[in-house]
This record gives C-alpha cells, structure tokens and sequence, in this order.
C-alpha cells in the first residue's frame, strides 16, 4: 500500500487517537529516510555536493570535510546515495539578542520568541533564510526568509547547502533526537551543542526539493482531513445532544445506542450521569398507579420509627428541618415526595473521631479509601486491636445493607452499599447510612448519593474547601432533601440503572475495542505504507525482508491460509486456520511458543483472536465470516488481493504455499495428532532435553488442557510414533539434533 492509498483508507483508522499527527509522523520518517520519492543522483554526486557546503563552513578545516568520505551509518536506514552529516557543519547558527520585552505592537518586521505567535519590532538583525527553533519551553519550529528579529534563546540555522523547506521539515522530524538532553524542570532548554552535534541524513539538493514538493503535498492532504475531522466533530457535539434529549424523552436500549456513535461527544462518564439524574428525577421508568402513594409509605415510616424509638432500639433524632420551597428544583412525579434523609434512616453517623492505633492483625478497620461510587471495597484495609474494635462500633457497628458515604478527603459524596456479611469498625472519614429497613430500599439512596443531584448536595455542604480537602458535617447530611419514589419504584428505578449501566459498560468495552483496532490499523497500515514505499525501488543502506508490524503480518497470514483453502460453499473453520498457521510459523522458523498455548484441540493462539490480527483481517475487507450450513468460518473478502502484494515475507509467501503443498488435505485428527506432538517437541527442544515418544508424552500428561489426550487411541504410542517421524521429515534442523 502506498501513501495515496494510505489516505483513501483513512476512514479505516480514523478512530484512533492522533490519526492525522501520525499520518504527519509517518510523512516526514518516510521522507527522511530517503522512502518517499526514487532516487537519481549518484553516490559521487552527493559526495561532491557535500565537500562544497562543508567548505562554505569557514570554521571548518580540511581534515574535518574529509571525514565525511565514509559516513554511511546512522541511526536509521538511508539510501547509498545519501550521507550522514553533523547538523552544526551545515548550517549557520546564531541566537537572537532581544529581551522579550523589546517588541512592539505593529511592528514592521517579525519578532520570533520561543512562542508559537510571532510578535513585531521596528528594527531588524536578521535579513536572510533561516529555520527557526525556540531554545525553551515547547521547543517549537518555524521558517522565514526576510527581515527579522529574535529573542535571545531563539536559535537562528541558515541552511548551508539545504532547501530550507527541507531544512525546516528534517529539523521538525529530528526534533526528539535533538531534544533528548534538554534541561531544565520547570522550563526544558536547549543548549547549542545539542543542536549542532545532532548527526542527520544529506540527499543531494535535487531530490531535497522533490522530497519538499512530495511532503508539501501530503501534508496538504492531513490539513483537509483535519477539517473534515473538526467538522464531523462540531457535528457530532449538535447531533449528541439530539441523542441525549431524545434518551431522556424515551430511555430506551435502542436509543442509548445511538449515544455511542464515533464521533458524538459523549463520554461514557457523562452518559452514566445521564442515566442517574433521570433515574432519580422520576424519567427512567414509568409511574404504576398500582404501587400507591409515597406520602401514604412515609406516614408508615414515621409509624415505624416512632415504635423502633419507642422499643429503644434507635435513638430519637432532632426534629428535622421544615420542607422550604426554595429547596426544591427540579418537579418530581405526582406519587413521589419530598423527604429529609434523617426522617426516613434508623442511624446517621460516622466512624471513630480518635486516631486508630493499628496492628499487623485482628479485627479489620476501614476508611474512605474502600469506597467509590457504588464500589464497596473492603480488600486493602488495616487492623486494630479486639480492645479498640469493640470501642470503635460501639452504636456504629455497620451491617449489611447499610450506605457508606465518603465525608472527609479526597472524593467527598461518594456512596455503596455494603453488600457483604462482614464485620469491620469505620473511620471519622466515612458516614454511615442505615434506612429503614423493609420500607426503604438502600440502593435506592446509593443511586440518590451518587447521582448529579445527591452529589451537587454533598458539594454545597462540604466545609473547609479550598483550605482543607473538605468536610461534610453530619448535622447537614441528617438534612439532605432526597426525592422518595413509591418502595416498589425504587426497586424498579435500582433494576433498570443496573440494566442500563450493564449496557454502558458494553458499549465503553466495544468503543475502548474499536478505538483499540483503529490504532493497531493505524500502526499496521504506517508499517504497511513504510514497506511498500520500500519495495517502490527505493534502495536502503539496511534494506528490510519482513514485514514490522507483527499484528498486520498475521492479519496477512490468516487471510492467504483463508484465500487458499476456502470458498463460499466450504469456509475455513477456526480449528483447521489455527493449525495451519502454526506449521506456517513453524516453517517461517518463529518462535510459535511466544503466542501459542496448548489447549485441548492442540495449539492454539488467543492472540491472534483477542489482540487484533483477526479482527484487523476482517476490517481490511481480507476475510469475511460466514455460514454455509452446517460449516462456520472465513471466506476471502473483497480486498483479499492485496495480501498477494506480501507474499516477500517468507511467513506470508513461501511458508503459505508449503503448508499447502504438505497438509492442506490433512484430516482434522492428523492436524491435532501432529501439531500436537510438534509443539511439545518444540518446549522439549526449548529447555535442551532429547525428543522422544516418553518425553512427549510426559509433556502432554503433564498440561491439564492435554492430558486427555493420552487416553484417545489418536494418541497411541504407534500415533506419536509415526507423528515425531512425519514432523522429524519436514522440520530436520530441529528433530535432528
């Protein structure tokens, strides 16, 4: 694939983050390492090209310029007719001399600062072509030619035999190279020698310019697919709030999915904010007349309350604070009333006040630290003594079922629900929540807590912010104005957020996996782009055989296997594709122990099914999958022909066509029987011990996927033997030693 190709399939890998600034990335790599454009001039010609600039550099002796007759190797692959030079002999370098201070507004001349935004001045020290490097901070790049003037740790290069776009573009391209010794915390900067003494490739003025026209072009391609991107994007922040008004209006599963579309700007955190504040605004599911009355409910909760007072099981709380208009923002559904959390709660208190003296063990303690929003999490927790235990859960013991909330520190307002039987003492960090029990639904008032509205409450009331990381007083969480739907409603309010919130987290786990795939495209589709620019003739100092991108080779891979076996009428099943894939790796001369495992059908490869190749095979358009009663598999996509241009890399092409020639008609059993024995031949050969029908069969007794095997007369000794004969014929170098 070549880089006009590259960009028509941008759509592929526009997901992933930075698309176009790796676009840009691989841009200027190809071009500076002589992969862009063919080349014409000769190796003497360069040679001629560079002694003339160097002898421009009049700081340059003799013996210096000739150094440069052998300076072939470099950090990266060149082309023979290129050189390595030492950046500070090309170029002239000098620094600005101006104070920031020295511009003025209106200038007629340029003023380059180490800011992105030129400002102006009225005089002039420069009148030349130069690129321009900000000596600090974001260490960025520009180029002019004209008058001009700088600031003092600005680094002016005048280009001594370069093009100065081509100048501009290698220093934009080598710029982590030059920048790898900055120094400086607060404000990284460079020093001269880390500019000059940077070694960078030399083409010949001519294809500079080619090089320049060629990157010119392709630049201009990612600054109209950057648009095209913005606009979707503006797009997409109108067209997801259409989305969001209209899950709000009917919060259904089909228009939560239309939330997700790529380029809708509704991050899967705001979305479950979404969900809560309609849950607890009466907006997520519909009123049942049948399910009564809330104000008739909470009459029997004072009922309740008032006998478990009266039976001196809780204590009696302060009047609670009159209902105020003002309090009330949002409507709430006829059947649902307003409440102070105190007045519907059997305990509201919170942990130990006293400084815990901890011990390696006993009786288990925690603080604000176990609990996120709707995450108990009492596994990381410290100890203190019996003694103290019983001091600290004196009145305050908590229970199941009962609401942690998050008072003091960090993430004040957090709530969960204590969803295990255990015993533990709290610390002053954390409150505690206890409703009453069978006439209010705990995870009803988790949702209320952690929702816009409970947690807009927990703010307003937080002390101390600004100076302190803040405290919510008990007294003011006892007050907490909290809508109380009818107990069934709550309880069908609970099922449908965890219903809904399941279906976020699917959505997120297929949006991370998509962006996920994009990125991989993208890195497949660089090293893809990088190898066929390679094959266009260029010729390299170092050239390269294989191709680099491991996931795209596989992807490659599967889709020969697939185009060389299968057909509409009899697709490629997983079983038959894995194990030709392994011989053809096993051929390739890789290492297969690296991404194979044994399983019970032989070995087999979860990466090439969870981490990429597979799905990136099928997004190219390689392979499809399909149905062809009673077979199930791959068949060959439409795009399958661009495999064929791969063919060099000898996994792809030669190793292909031998596992073809030498088990396309195998039968599944022999596939498994001899893959099998040839990969526990493979960790014999690995660990240095001989290879034999006993050590075999030890490998396969010993794996707890395998060791059924042994007892299938597939696996007989007279099978093994005939295998590790058959396998001893094909792969010699390994079986002969």
């Amino acid at each position: 694939m070549n880089l006009d190709t590259f960009f028509k399939k941008f759509d592929e890998f526009a997901g992933a983050p930075n698309a176009v600034q790796k676009m840009r990335e691989l841009i200027l790599a190809l071009a500076m390492r002589g992969e862009l454009v063919p080349q014409c001039a000769t190796e003497d010609k360069v040679r001629d090209e560079i002694t003339r600039v160097l002898f421009m550099n009049k700081s340059l002796k003799k013996a210096q310029i000739i150094k440069y007759d052998n300076c072939t190797e470099g950090p990266f692959p060149i082309p023979s007719s290129w050189i390595w030079v030492r950046f500070g002999d090309t170029v002239r370098i000098r620094t600005g001399k101006l104070d920031a201070n020295a511009a003025v507004k209106n200038g007629k001349y340029p003023f380059f600062t180490c800011s992105n935004t030129p400002l102006t001045i009225d005089k002039y020290s420069f009148d030349t072509s130069a690129v321009i490097l900000a000596g600090n901070g974001d260490f960025n790049i520009k180029s002019y030619s004209g008058k001009f003037d700088a600031y003092q740790r600005t680094y002016i290069m005048e280009p001594l035999g370069w093009e100065l776009d081509f100048c501009f573009w290698l220093v934009s391209s080598q710029l982590t190279r030059i920048t790898k010794n900055q120094r400086g915390s607060a404000i990284p900067y460079l020093r001269i020698g880390d500019i000059t003494d940077t070694y960078v490739p030399f083409p010949p003025l001519a294809e500079q310019k080619r090089i320049v026209a060629k990157v010119d072009e392709f630049m201009a391609l990612c600054d109209r697919l950057e648009a095209q991107e913005a606009e979707l994007k503006e797009k997409g922040r109108h067209l997801s709030r259409a989305a969001l008004a209209r899950f709000a209006e009917k919060p259904t599963t089909a228009n939560l999915g239309l939330i997700f579309y790529k380029y809708f700007n509704v991050g899967p955190a705001d979305f479950r904010e979404t969900i809560l504040g309609l849950a607890v605004r009466g907006s997520l599911v519909p009123q049942d007349p049948n399910e009564g009355l809330a104000l008739l409910e909470f009459k029997k909760i004072i009922e309740r309350k008032n006998v478990l007072i009266k039976e001196k099981k809780i204590k009696k709380s302060k009047p609670s604070l009159r209902l105020d208009p003002s309090e009330i923002g949002r409507g709430i559904p006829k059947s649902w009333t307003w409440v102070r959390l105190v007045d519907i709660c059997e305990l509201i208190t919170d942990g130990t006040h006293q400084t815990p003296q901890y011990t390696n063990e006993g009786r288990v303690f925690l603080s604000a630290q176990n609990v996120k929003p709707f995450m108990f999490i009492p596994e990381k927790h410290r100890f203190v003594s019996e003694e103290h235990y019983q001091g600290y859960i004196k009145n305050r013991k908590p229970e199941k079922g009962d609401i942690l909330l998050t008072r003091v520190g960090a993430g004040i307002g957090e709530a969960a629900t204590i969803d295990q039987d255990i015993d533990f003492a709290i610390y002053v960090s954390l409150g505690l929540v206890r409703p009453i029990r069978g006439f209010v639904f705990s995870d009803y008032i988790t949702l209320w807590l952690n929702s816009p509205d409970g947690r807009a409450k927990s703010s307003k009331y937080t002390y101390g912010k600004g100076v302190s990381q803040g405290n919510l007083n008990l007294s003011l969480i006892r007050d907490f104005l909290v809508p109380l739907p009818p107990l069934a409603e709550q309880e069908r309010i609970v099922a449908k957020v965890d219903e809904l919130m399941a279906l976020v987290d699917k959505l997120e786990a297929q949006q991370a996996k998509a962006h996920d795939l994009a990125e991989r495209l993208m890195g497949a589709a660089v090293a893809e782009a990088a190898e066929s620019t390679q094959r266009q003739g260029t010729k390299l100092v170092h050239p390269r055989t294989r191709i680099a991108n491991e996931e795209l080779r596989e992807a490659f891979l599967i889709a020969r296997i697939v185009s060389k076996t299968a057909d509409p009428e009899h697709p490629l099943g997983r079983f038959r594709r894995t194990k030709f894939s392994y011989l053809a790796h096993r051929r390739a001369a890789d290492d297969v122990t690296r991404h194979y495992i044994k399983k019970a059908a032989g070995p087999y490869s979860p990466w090439a099914k969870f981490d990429g190749p597979e799905d990136m095979a099928r997004a190219r358009g390689y392979v499809l999958d399909t149905k062809a009663d009673p077979l199930e598999g791959m068949v060959a996509g439409e795009r399958v022909g661009e495999v064929e241009e791969q063919v060099a890399d000898p996994l792809i092409g030669e190793a292909v066509d031998w596992v073809m020639k030498n088990f396309h008609f195998e039968t599944n059993d022999s596939l498994e029987l001899l893959t099998t024995v040839d990969f526990a031949a493979v960790g014999l050969r690995k660990v240095g011990k001989e290879i034999s029908r006993e050590e075999v069969k030890r490998v396969i007794a010993n794996s707890k996927d395998w060791t059924a095997k042994l007892k299938r007369e597939l696996f007989s000794d007279e099978n093994i033997d005939k295998a590790l004969k058959r396998m001893a014929g094909v792969f010699p170098e390994m079986y002969g030693k």
